[in-house]
């Protein structure tokens, strides 16, 4: 692990620079070893921000607000210079988003500048208002909840952790704790940072139906129990409710001339990219392959070959990419906005250097977020044994491998000059040669379409949730009941967007085991990191700053805040 950060000469001398030479300074609202915030900047850092953020909540004072803005501005700078100073920014997957983001807003610009918002006469108007405004009143509930996510392939063992954590909110909730206070520490969902408010929900709001339910089952003011969804957990509060009266045509005009001026705006948009295609051919493959290796390629633009350890860094905090529509949609989306990125580039020089000041923004911004993520792993990596001991055996069950299996695949998808049934026949085939005693791996170089073919198909011991990813649930009872050294018959490993079976041979089972603590060790400082995010939020930002000698000048700051609660018009 990476040593801390001593505190050398050049900080401290920093900091003496500060104390003795910048209090003077009214601008000057904060410091620190190779950087400060001046007036202008932060005004302007605050005219960045989501208009109902920028002044502070009812809890907060001004000056608070102020202090706490300075830090977070402060912390975005130090770890932006830090992650630059490593390097971060050349790293290949941040590289890769960065090409994606600022295609992204090429394209949007693109087409502004080509499909300017058009002409919307009253007609158009009137037609919108009767096809799509209630004209009756709608009753709506005013909601909040707390969210706790449970991943798709997570271990009984770990489900039951998260359940257990909502129902220690949930007694306090009853107990008499703020919600808000609670929903912003523990929640999971992006209304976190509002208290948990989702806010004004019809009967007809396009929302789970169970949570609905759930919520206008509620009194006013009455907090749910703990609701079990397909994403998650949930608890909810019904704050309040009201009727919503029917809007006048006059009401409604200014929202339905928008809407209507975007769905042209957008068809436009559709259109150029018809045309970029025509000249740019866009092609996918016939069937995405199952267990995507680094250099398989996924994408071809024009001549350029796109590869799924490029895509990769477009998936999230995904294991890889598999055969799925997430992975449909990201091949999808990256292809417009390359067609319309380029394009972008060719219109004009302006775009150009747009391009230019676009790409070096995202890259410091995602280098910064990806410092901030080592930096919290620090911390817990840093933490005394003890400590980790003890998370360890209170989620022991957790760290305990799971069920794993050795497969071979022979990879059959439908498609070019073989139709699906002709693709279900030669996997019966094959099947029945494989139990008959012909050599699998035989078979598998001769016919899969896998990369793994050149090894004789074997994709070696997968985990049983990276098996349950690559094979689907369709698949996953025929693997579970296999027994070692057989041949299953004819599988369905994915839908979209072709069929494609396959044939899988069990080599070995390995079965559940309990891990001893160095074992588990890197991922018990993973799941620490995760499940302990927001407790290390305020240790990691007082780790940085400090290591930086951070400071706030009182008086700028109490002048600052001053001037910004004066009325306007006063003169201060």
């Amino acid at each position: 692990m990476r040593a801390r950060r001593p505190a050398p000469l050049r900080l401290a001398l920093g900091l003496l620079a500060a104390l003795v030479g910048c209090r003077s300074d009214p601008d000057l609202l904060a410091s620190w070893a190779g950087g400060e915030i001046r007036r202008a900047e932060f005004e302007s850092w605050v005219a960045s921000l989501p208009e109902d953020r920028r002044r502070p909540q009812r809890d907060s004072s001004l000056e608070e607000w102020v202090r706490a803005g300075l830090r977070s501005l402060a912390l975005q700078r130090i770890l932006e210079e830090r992650a630059l100073a490593a390097g971060l920014d050349e790293a290949p997957h941040i590289r890769f988003q960065v090409r994606f983001a600022t295609n992204v807003e090429l394209g949007k610009e693109l087409v502004r500048r080509r499909c300017p918002a058009p002409e919307v006469d009253d007609a158009q108007v009137q037609r919108a208002y009767e096809a799509t405004v209630p004209r009756e009143p709608r009753p709506w509930i005013l909601v909040r909840h707390i969210f706790k996510r449970i991943p798709p392939d997570a271990e009984p063992a770990e489900r039951a952790r998260i359940r257990d954590q909502l129902e220690d909110v949930h007694r306090q909730l009853e107990g008499g704790a703020s919600f808000i206070d609670l929903a912003r520490e523990h929640s999971d969902s992006a209304t976190a940072r509002d208290g948990g408010l989702i806010g004004r929900i019809s009967r007809e709001a396009p929302m789970d139906r169970r949570f609905l339910d759930a919520a206008w089952a509620l009194e006013d003011g009455e907090l749910g129990g703990i609701l079990t969804l397909s994403d998650g957990l949930h608890v909810l509060l019904r704050e309040g409710s009201g009727v919503e009266e029917p809007l006048s045509l006059e009401q409604a005009a200014p929202r339905l001339r928008r809407q209507i001026a975007q769905t042209r705006i957008e068809r436009c948009g559709q259109s150029i990219l018809s045309e970029l295609a025509a000249v740019t051919p866009v092609r996918f493959p016939e069937s995405l392959p199952v267990q995507p290796q680094p250099s398989d390629p996924l994408l071809w633009i024009g001549d350029e070959e796109i590869t799924a350890g490029q895509l990769d860094a477009l998936a999230g905090d995904r294991a890889g990419l598999e055969a799925s529509p997430r992975v449909l949609a990201i091949l999808q989306q990256f292809a417009e906005a390359e067609l319309l990125g380029r394009a972008a580039r060719e219109e004009s020089e302006e775009l150009v250097a747009i391009a230019d000041r676009m790409a070096a923004s995202v890259s410091h911004r995602l280098a910064a977020e990806e410092q901030w993520r080592m930096e919290r792993r620090e911390i817990v990596e840093d933490l005394p044994d003890e400590r980790l001991h003890a998370y360890f055996e209170a989620h022991r069950e957790s760290f305990d491998t799971e069920l794993a299996l050795d497969v071979g695949l022979i990879l059959l998808p439908a498609g070019g000059d073989r139709g699906e049934r002709d693709t279900m026949a030669l996997a019966q085939r094959l099947a029945q040669r494989a139990k008959a005693g012909e050599p699998f791996e035989d078979l598998a170089a001769e016919h899969s379409a896998h990369p793994s073919g050149a090894d004789g198909g074997r994709l070696g011991m997968l985990p049983w949730s990276r098996a349950r990813a690559l094979f689907g649930a369709d698949a996953l009872g025929a693997l579970g009941a296999l027994g070692v050294g057989e041949v299953s018959e004819p599988l369905l490993i994915t839908r979209v967007p072709a069929r494609t079976y396959g044939v899988v041979k069990l080599y070995e089972r390995a079965e559940p085991r309990e891990r001893s603590f160095d074992e588990a060790r890197d991922d018990i400082v993973g799941a620490m990191v995760s499940d302990e995010a927001r407790a290390l939020t305020e240790q990691v930002e007082t780790s940085v700053l400090d290591e930086a000698s951070f400071e706030l000048h009182s008086r700028a700051v109490e002048s600052f805040a001053s001037a910004l609660a004066a009325p306007a018009g006063t003169g201060e």
